[in-house]
């Protein structure tokens, strides 16, 4: 497996391929089996190839790669794209009010890791973890902190996030979900 920056179309492409076969929603394409939205976790956001293109044109999406297929990623989304992903707004109005070691949010370096996600095949492999590392070294030159959210019914990715060494600073409800706000420092 190779981890490296997404740096073609065909990537971003690959991208949105697994994301569509982990997407947690009604239709097709996405899981719609209980069990394995249960047992191997899910996304949330479905993103458009323009829109990755946007996330991903100061710093690149981390990809991991077999044979030029992907199989995992990582997207980055930097602060004053938050707003443009509906389910990520709460988010970050609720980190205008929050703090973390004495110091408000405005005043930290820090990053939303936009999404993560691994092919069922490749699962339990510590391909997650080493994506989030490859992540952190891109990142840390410039950023302090990755922020994330996970949704509390997606224990797999909760645990997942634990074990990499995020903690947990704030817990919200929106109308039908629960999230976490997770944050970890960098580099891991």
């Amino acid at each position: 497996m190779i981890y490296r920056p997404a740096e073609t179309k065909d990537d971003l492409k690959q991208i949105l391929s697994l994301q569509s076969l982990n997407i947690k929603a009604a239709g097709n394409g996405s899981i719609n089996n209980r069990n394995i939205v249960k047992e191997q976790g899910f996304v949330t956001v479905r993103h458009t190839l323009s829109m990755l293109c946007k996330m991903g044109e100061v710093y690149p999406h981390i990809v991991a790669s077999d044979n030029n297929c992907i199989q995992g990623y990582a997207l980055v989304l930097l602060q004053e794209l938050c707003h443009e992903i509906p389910v990520l707004i709460p988010m970050s109005d609720r980190l205008k009010a929050l703090s973390y070691k004495g110091d408000t949010f405005d005043k930290l370096s820090y990053f939303v890791m936009g999404q993560i996600c691994v092919s069922q095949a490749c699962r339990r492999q510590n391909v997650a973890t080493q994506l989030y590392r490859t992540l952190s070294d891109q990142m840390c030159k410039d950023f302090d902190y990755m922020i994330t959210e996970v949704s509390e019914h997606n224990k797999p990715s909760m645990r997942m996030h634990l074990n990499v060494g995020f903690e947990i600073i704030d817990t919200y409800r929106t109308e039908d979900e629960e999230w976490n706000i997770l944050i970890i420092k960098l580099p891991l």
